[in-house]
């Protein structure tokens, strides 16, 4: 069982599916098919770390992924609308800097209302490309 679960969901369903030999009964069977492919599904969620606070985790597991383009409109808008500013004295905006900022400006506040809080983690992991962010505001970072 355990070479079993370190397979992509195709091939562990396949290989499960031939555990009847083995003395394991259908819903047995399909029971262990449906944790395996859950375990295999791309986790993505967003966390944002504000002084004196716990952190805030956005999970998208579930949800549409937001396409790249849209992404960045959408976190061109929230910069422009809170009137940001670039994090470097060049003036050179990285996508990076702009999730940044944009949580900086954000403020738990925003990150309260959960429909905003959704389409900034949505906008931040089709932006960035990463399933998992964690952004500190604190010190202005982020990491994979």
């Amino acid at each position: 069982m355990k070479d079993v679960a370190q397979c992509d969901a195709s091939r562990c369903v396949r290989a499960v599916a031939g555990f009847g030999s083995l003395g394991i009964d259908k819903s047995e069977n399909r029971r262990i098919q449906s944790s395996l492919i859950e375990e295999t599904t791309m986790r993505s969620e967003v966390s944002v770390t504000f002084k004196n606070q716990l952190p805030v985790q956005i999970e998208l597991n579930d949800a549409q992924p937001m396409p790249s383009e849209a992404a960045r409109r959408w976190l061109d808008a929230q910069f422009t609308e809170m009137a940001c500013e670039p994090l470097r004295p060049t003036g050179k905006l990285l996508t990076a800097d702009k999730v940044v900022v944009v949580a900086e400006a954000a403020g738990p506040q925003k990150f309260a209302d959960p429909r905003w809080a959704h389409e900034f983690a949505s906008a931040a992991t089709a932006a960035l490309g990463k399933p998992m962010i964690h952004i500190d505001v604190v010190a202005l970072s982020i990491s994979y």
